[in-house]
Parts: C-alpha cells; sequence; structure tokens
C-alpha cells in the first residue's frame, strides 16, 4: 500500500497539507491538513510498504519513549481515513 501518485505533502507556515496535482487535482478537491505525527506516517507511505513496517518506522523515529499502542492506533486510523478518501492503493 501507498499514497497514490498526485498527492503532494507541503508545510505551510508550520502546518501540514497534501494537496492533489496534476490530473488528480480534477478528481479530488480538497485539502488534507495533517498534524506533525500524520505528516511523518504519511512520508512512510510514499513508498510501496504494510502497516506493521510503518509502526516499526514510528517506533524508531519516536525513540525508546514512544508509547507503542497510541502508535499503532495512530497509524490504523490514519491509513483507514487514507483508504475512505481514495489517498492511498
Amino acid at each position: 500500500m501507498k499514497i497514490i501518485d498526485g498527492f503532494v505533502l507541503k508545510k505551510i507556515a508550520g502546518e501540514y497539507y497534501a494537496v492533489a496535482v496534476g490530473e488528480l487535482a480534477e478528481k479530488f478537491h480538497g485539502i488534507v491538513k495533517l498534524n506533525e505525527s500524520a505528516a511523518d506516517i504519511w512520508h512512510f507511505l510514499e513508498k510501496e510498504t504494510d502497516e506493521e513496517t510503518v509502526v516499526a518506522e514510528m517506533l524508531e523515529l519516536y525513540g525508546s519513549g514512544a508509547n507503542e499502542d497510541k502508535i499503532r492506533s495512530d497509524v490504523s486510523k490514519i491509513i483507514s481515513t487514507l483508504k475512505e478518501n481514495n489517498i492511498m492503493a
């Protein structure tokens, strides 16, 4: 699974936004606002991966103090939302 081609993530004034570009912009008429954790997850989903790998990468990124249950929950929620909105394949 991965973010479909045609979306870019930009940081603007300290906030993260994903927007459709090119031909995809004709189909997807919105902007996705992400917090910093969601942006980190988005970056991991820009390449072909699976949910377990994203969780492992997030745990490595956030270090030994990271709450694994919270990260698992966040990754799952974000992946579900992206799939529901046809942003991920």
